[in-house]
């Protein structure tokens, strides 16, 4: 009936057994990122033999690179592995013609990643967070990272892929507090909390994530899921915070950098990690803005960089893939722009460029210029469209912002939505709604 995301943690093995007591055919999914605790994958194999299981573990040569990645991107391994594991699932599901996968994310981690930066603002009806759950997964898989260049997407081509294997989260539908998991775990099932990992119940490479997170972002990688295990009561406060201590091993966390081929001092805090950077060798001279000119006749705007580096040559590892670690950073003089930008002009302009300046952490945008230009990335970009709806207290599909990326061009639609909505109101209606809003912008203006 479904594949089980199954990561030999606590979450994931409960979600199996559950399933399994409902009376489902399971066949469950273990990636194997090379740094599964032994622990972890005995309580594994003993669990899916007590449950009658089917089982097998799935993997890629190339979760080093993925690792890397991730650590680049987002100061963490747990969004890399995230990744691959529903890519190589859906691949699976599609081979063997299973219409559902099954995930174990547990609450804190399915609220964090579904309800921050303001993603279900205004949003209540179950139908409207399916739809935007959606529209937020198809671009979450197109987007180009590690991953994608990794391993086989061919199947992401599909428009229809997600209605032909639909994801269920399992604790959407499930409600149980940490005391009572563990209890039953233990009693029902056999399983054993590893005695060979930090906070993680699966995972050795978790800690470097941890340490990573915590030097430079400041703060732990768990500590927003957590906050929402505790708000919903899953968790009492203490016991979150007791898992937040981590005890992390540095000497092993040092050795586990060296052997993913991970320089932790190569990059520092920059706010190009969601921004497209091109690296080109060239036999003659070529300027960044010739070659963005260039590619804009080909790329989507969605996939045009916002730098573009020479390099002598690209850097390959002994395996004789791309080695993004010996990679230089861009600095601002490696963009395409080469004019003064056009500045907004009138309220919604004004209002947009506002939104983008806090989007993009950028200052006096171009009002011509694509929001994917100045490196957006999609997520970001619905992230932005959905602020841009809240602003003007309209509605616009979230793919708007793929259609008409720029300032003035969002403008226009926003003013033509306005107008529209306008006129389905009578008059009274309409001037009541007038005065609100201009109320509104005198009061922000004071």
């Amino acid at each position: 009936h479904c594949l089980a995301l199954l990561s030999g943690g606590k979450d994931s093995t409960y979600m199996l057994a559950r399933l399994v007591g409902m009376g489902l055919k399971v066949k469950a999914i273990t990636l194997d990122n090379g740094f599964l605790s032994q622990h972890a994958i005995e309580n594994i194999k003993r669990v899916t033999d007590k449950l009658g299981v089917s089982h097998e573990f799935t993997t890629t040569p190339n979760m080093n690179a993925i690792f890397r990645d991730s650590l680049a991107r987002f100061s963490n391994v747990c969004n890399g592995c995230f990744k691959t594991i529903y890519t190589l699932a859906i691949n699976r599901a599609l081979e063997l013609e299973i219409p559902i996968i099954a995930t174990g994310l547990s609450r804190g981690q399915f609220f964090e990643t579904r309800l921050t930066n303001n993603l279900f603002q205004g949003h209540f009806s179950p139908d409207e967070v399916d739809q935007a759950v959606l529209v937020a997964r198809k671009t979450y898989h197109n987007l180009e990272d590690e991953v994608s260049r990794s391993l086989n997407m061919a199947a992401f081509k599909d428009p229809d892929l997600f209605e032909k294997v639909r994801f269920i989260d399992f604790y959407r539908y499930c409600d149980i507090d940490l005391t009572e998991m563990i209890a039953y775990l233990e009693h029902e099932v056999g399983w054993v909390r590893p005695a060979d990992t930090g906070r993680s119940t699966n995972c050795l490479i978790n800690d470097v994530g941890i340490y990573m997170h915590k030097k430079e972002r400041g703060y732990h990688n768990y500590a927003l899921p957590y906050s929402w295990d505790v708000r919903m009561g899953v968790k009492t406060r203490v016991e979150a915070v007791d898992e937040l201590n981590d005890d992390l091993d540095t000497d092993n966390i040092q050795k586990i950098l060296t052997k993913i081929g991970y320089d932790e001092n190569r990059l520092q805090k920059t706010n190009h990690a969601n921004r497209l950077i091109a690296y080109y060798t060239s036999s003659s001279q070529l300027s960044p803005r010739e070659l963005h000119q260039h590619l804009a006749q080909i790329l989507p705007s969605s996939s045009l960089p916002a730098f573009y580096l020479p390099v002598a040559n690209i850097p390959l590892t002994t395996n004789g893939k791309v080695d993004y670690t010996a990679l230089p950073l861009p600095n601002q003089n490696d963009t395409a722009d080469t004019q003064e930008p056009f500045p907004p002009k009138g309220p919604a302009e004004e209002a947009i460029a506002q939104i983008w300046e806090k989007s993009l952490a950028i200052t006096n945008p171009d009002v011509t210029k694509s929001f994917f230009a100045y490196g957006g990335s999609s997520l970001g970009a619905m992230d932005t469209m959905l602020r841009i709806c809240n602003h003007f207290s309209t509605k616009l599909p979230l793919q708007t912002i793929f259609e008409q990326p720029t300032i003035r061009e969002l403008a226009t639609i926003v003013e033509e939505t306005i107008i529209a909505e306008l006129e389905d109101l009578d008059d009274k209606q309409a001037i009541a709604l007038l005065n609100s809003e201009t109320e509104s912008q005198v009061h922000g203006s004071q």
